[in-house]
């Protein structure tokens, strides 16, 4: 909030000088500082829209740009980011029209910093769609459809282009004021860049931000010399020669890689720098405020690259002197917590373990990992004084909302202390502070960011309510106090389903299509959701009445099931729930129609990974109660386990998987065997790493899960609607690929598996397919073909498979199976997810737009996906979910996929297999006909290892 508080002190002496209205004009914009400087940001906003009203920007145009700049800080405090753009856009155009540098300086800084603000969620935003002003002063047009690596390329460009550009200009001026705030903001985006290399979730994404941000947008323009603090110059221009290199020859990425890796190495003592010179500037001007805001700053830096957890504790109380020396005010409220929750950082040492290990692993161990804080103790008592005083100031000030979250801080301290009785009393004080001032349920929902959704702390206080009544009730277990714990567990689960309920401003942004990053998701939305699971289970279990227990496991799978929609829709960028509102849940499919013969003999697994314990769900269809068993295996040792299965499946010369393999059938099997005893079919919802591995390659010790049932997965229990197909007068449309493409290896045994599939369904091969086989005969193909019902099959290959071709055959035709033999990635970054075409790479919306959502297919519906040589990242479970995902996306009933690649020959053999039984047998299920054909490539001792047949999945309707 300091922005505006030094442009009302040094730019707007100019106020008074407007030549229509002064008087009025002035006193509304007078109205707006006040009550911006009060915090009250809304009634600031609406008295500068009120002011622009008054004035004619074409002629006063210093007043314009001043007021633009006002309601963009503004803007910005609301998260109303749809606004600050365009309004911050505005201002900086104007300020290039007039020529006037030292306004350039000003909007440009204050751009970049909203820039900077939305890197979490610059994805899905709706102000995309405005022009943006690019580095070199034209105006790029983002859209909804574009790809993420555009929104990244003008992202990273436009953020790093507007914070340089505000160095030069300020520079130029020699205002030590502005260039403070210049390089503060500068040492923000060096920092986030940092942040954003050791967090990039592809490779893709990490090439983008160092092209288009540190080689390209370091000089905008010949007139500008713009450089970044530091010494980091020379490896940013190795960095843009390797990466010019490497786009030419790709076989130099590791040239690239270790360029990139030395300059993220520099760009933290880069950041310091910038901010030691900005609190050098701002103390040469007296301006406590902004030397308290690069402070702040530095620390943070300095908190994972200083030698020492103490070196940074050091800091902490001369930076809360500083804050101590400034009126009470809303700004020293905010400094107050910026502080406060360094302070828990610098207490909470094993968070920051990951980025540490990361930079030892990554830039040579020139990194150290911290050593310990010696003084623990003396930073928990700052932290105290920190928050103590905010609640202070906040009450003197009557801001409700700041009063919330300084008790809250508070409680989390006690909490953290083992304080729970006056942890739990300061949350219940944050609590019914910010039901005073609640009014976030009146916001228009296309106005808010989901950082606002996370700014209001609701949620947040119910989560710590429940987390510290439950260590209560674990504390009185020990003590003996059975009954009394039981209540006090009762009261966690209460906060816990507050705690959850208040999140559901948060799910419907997600169901408008904003995408949030995985760190956070996993962090602050997952845990409250499964921390309430856990504790209903742990009721259900212990209960004796068995109508409370099912009612309490059916609560806790509902919870879970929250969290599977979310995580879908956060993959896929896209609502996910029209499929789901058209069907009911599995767990209801026993008063459904389908025959007694399936509901009897199917049943769902739903393993549940806690942090203490491995709970398993099962419930046979035609059953109504639900088995719960639990293994006292943690979430931690459980992932361990299943990551080495994932690796050592691949790993094809050994049977080395078998350790794994059989231990997770003594864990996720044996112990519900007798549950199955009548069962034949399994329909597996996965859970996190479990996402990873083909459960139908556990093994008993004697034979694969497989060869025991016929599998399928879901990913969520209301995303299937299992109906049994009709396959007669189907159309099948082949499309594959054989040649070497885009840096991608052949696939020579794609021509036998099309030509399998067309002798099949029609009993004769297309030439092309012929040309690739010397010992193809047209009268064995004849022999082959399924005679009992009518096919017809259109074929897309080599050169012909283009999107356009593959988009033409699709509106023309209703099919009923796409079979697409060809290369496909899935990435944990769904922009990096592609299937290979001749010339291109088609992603899953392009893929999705192209099938069309289910619902327009009622009356035809496409049946079945097969995509047979795709692959996702080892160890990758949020590439796995895009996989679980894709018949969900692509509006398919069901959907087949690999895991990893598997040997051509093999896809051949089981993808052949797999639709001869499918066609040619009446009342087959998809799920059967696959288990039979990965059950016949066991039988070949040539295919029995699990890294031929087993990545192959069966996704949604398993009939």
């Amino acid at each position: 909030m300091n922005k505006i508080c030094f442009i009302i002190s040094v730019i707007f002496p100019f106020i008074g000088t407007s030549a229509s209205e002064p008087n009025n004009f002035t006193e509304l914009v007078n109205q707006g500082d006040t009550l911006f400087q009060q915090g009250d940001f809304r009634q600031a906003t609406q008295y500068w829209e009120t002011s622009l009203t008054q004035i004619d920007c074409t002629k006063e145009t210093n007043l314009c740009i001043e007021n633009l700049m006002r309601l963009g800080a503004a803007y910005q405090e609301l998260k109303m980011h749809s606004a600050v753009f365009p309004t911050l856009t505005k201002a900086l155009a104007l300020a290039e029209q007039i020529q006037n540098i030292k306004y350039q300086a000003l909007v440009g800084y204050q751009l970049s910093d909203a820039w900077l603000s939305m890197r979490y969620s610059i994805r899905g935003f709706s102000f995309f769609t405005e022009k943006t002003k690019t580095s070199n002063g034209n105006f790029a047009t983002l859209t909804q459809k574009e790809s993420l690596k555009a929104k990244e390329l003008a992202y990273w460009g436009t953020t790093c282009s507007l914070a340089c550009n505000s160095v030069v200009n300020a520079r130029k001026l020699n205002d030590p004021a502005i260039l403070a705030r210049a390089l503060n903001n500068q040492g923000n985006v060096l920092t986030v860049l940092e942040d954003s290399f050791m967090k990039g979730s592809s490779q893709g994404a990490v090439e983008a931000i160092v092209k288009f941000c540190l080689a390209e947008a370091r000089k905008p323009d010949e007139s500008k010399s713009c450089t970044w603090s530091g010494n980091i110059e020379n490896s940013l221009q190795q960095l843009a020669t390797s990466v010019k290199a490497f786009e030419k020859y790709p076989k130099l990425a590791a040239k690239m890689q270790a360029n990139l890796f030395k300059v993220i190495e520099e760009l933290p003592q880069a950041a310091i720098q910038a901010y030691e010179e900005s609190i050098q500037l701002a103390t040469q001007t007296g301006e406590t405020a902004l030397i308290i805001k690069a402070s702040i700053n530095r620390a943070k830096v300095g908190l994972k690259n200083a030698n020492s957890l103490d070196e940074t504790a050091a800091s902490l109380n001369t930076i809360r002197q500083q804050i101590q020396s400034i009126p009470d005010s809303h700004d020293k409220v905010i400094y107050l917590f910026s502080l406060g929750k360094l302070a828990l950082a610098v207490l909470q040492e094993d968070s920051l373990l990951g980025d540490l290990i990361w930079k030892a692993q990554h830039l040579a161990n020139k990194n150290k990992l911290l050593t310990k804080l010696t003084t623990p103790q003396q930073v928990t008592v700052l932290a105290y004084q920190i928050f103590q005083k905010a609640v202070n100031v906040a009450e003197k000030i009557q801001d409700n909302r700041s009063i919330s979250k300084a008790y809250g801080y508070l409680g989390q301290l006690y909490e953290r202390e083992l304080r729970y009785n006056e942890a739990l009393t300061l949350t219940r004080k944050a609590i019914f502070s910010i039901n005073q001032d609640n009014v976030l349920s009146t916001e228009n929902i296309n106005q808010l960011s989901l950082a606002n959704h996370f700014s209001h702390n609701l949620y947040r206080l119910y989560w710590q309510q429940g987390r510290i009544l439950k260590k209560q009730a674990q504390s009185l277990i020990k003590q003996g106090k059975i009954n009394q714990a039981e209540a006090v567990y009762d009261r966690a689960i209460a906060a816990y389903r507050l705690a959850s309920s208040s999140l559901k401003p948060i799910q419907q942004i997600l169901d408008i299509g904003y995408r949030i990053s995985n760190t956070v998701f996993a962090q602050q939305v997952k845990p409250v959701h499964y921390e309430l699971v856990s504790l209903l289970l742990r009721k259900a279990h212990d209960s004796s009445d068995s109508q409370e227990k099912q009612r309490l496991i059916r609560e806790a799978i509902e919870t879970s099931e929250l969290v599977k929609v979310a995580e879908l829709q956060n993959y896929f960028d896209e609502c996910v729930l029209a499929l789901q509102s058209k069907t009911k849940s599995l767990l209801d499919l026993n008063k459904s129609e389908l025959a007694q013969e399936v509901l009897q003999k199917t049943a769902i697994l739903y393993p549940i990974p806690l942090k203490d314990r491995l709970v398993v769900l099962t419930k046979v269809l035609s059953q109504d109660t639900i088995h719960q068993v639990e293994i006292p295996v943690t979430a931690e040792q459980f992932n361990q386990v299943v990551q080495q299965f994932r690796f050592n499946l691949q790993k094809r010369s050994k049977n080395v998987f078998l350790l794994q393999a059989q231990l997770l059938y003594d864990w996720l099997i044996r112990p519900i065997e007798a549950t199955l005893k009548n069962v034949d079919t399994l329909v597996v919802v996965p859970d996190g790493h479990l996402r990873m591995i083909p459960l139908s390659t556990l093994h008993d010790g004697k034979q694969f899960l497989i060869e025991k049932y016929a599998m399928a997965l879901t990913p969520g229990l209301a995303l299937v609607n299992p109906q049994q197909p009709n396959w007669d007068n189907s159309k099948i449309l082949l499309a594959g690929l054989t040649d070497s493409v885009q840096a991608h290896s052949a696939l020579p045994n794609v021509p036998k598996e099309l030509q399998n599939m067309q002798c099949l369904t029609e009993g004769n091969a297309d030439d092309k397919l012929i040309s690739f086989d010397a010992e193809f005969s047209a009268e064995s193909c004849k022999e082959r073909s399924v005679t009992t019902r009518n096919f017809d099959n259109h074929l897309i290959f080599n050169k012909d498979f283009s999107i356009e071709k593959f988009k033409s055959k699709v509106a023309q035709n209703k099919y009923s199976v796409i079979h697409l033999a060809t290369h496909g990635e899935f990435d944990a970054d769904p922009d990096h997810t592609y299937l290979l075409t001749y010339k291109g790479k088609m992603k899953m919306d392009k893929l999705a737009d192209v099938i069309g959502l289910g619902k327009f297919r009622d009356r035809k519906p496409l049946e079945l996906l097969t995509l047979s040589a795709c692959k996702t990242a080892v160890g990758n479970d949020k590439a796995a979910l895009g996989l679980a995902g894709v018949a969900v996306k692509a509006g398919a009933r069901s959907a087949i996929a690999t895991l990893w690649y598997v040997e051509d020959s093999a896809t051949a053999k089981a993808m052949s297999e797999f639709y001869r039984l499918l066609l040619e047998t009446p009342d087959l299920s998809k799920a059967k006909a696959l288990q039979i054909s990965q059950k016949q490539l066991i039988a070949m001792k040539y295919y029995w290892h699990p890294s031929y047949w087993g990545p192959f999945l069966l996704i949604g309707n398993w009939l």
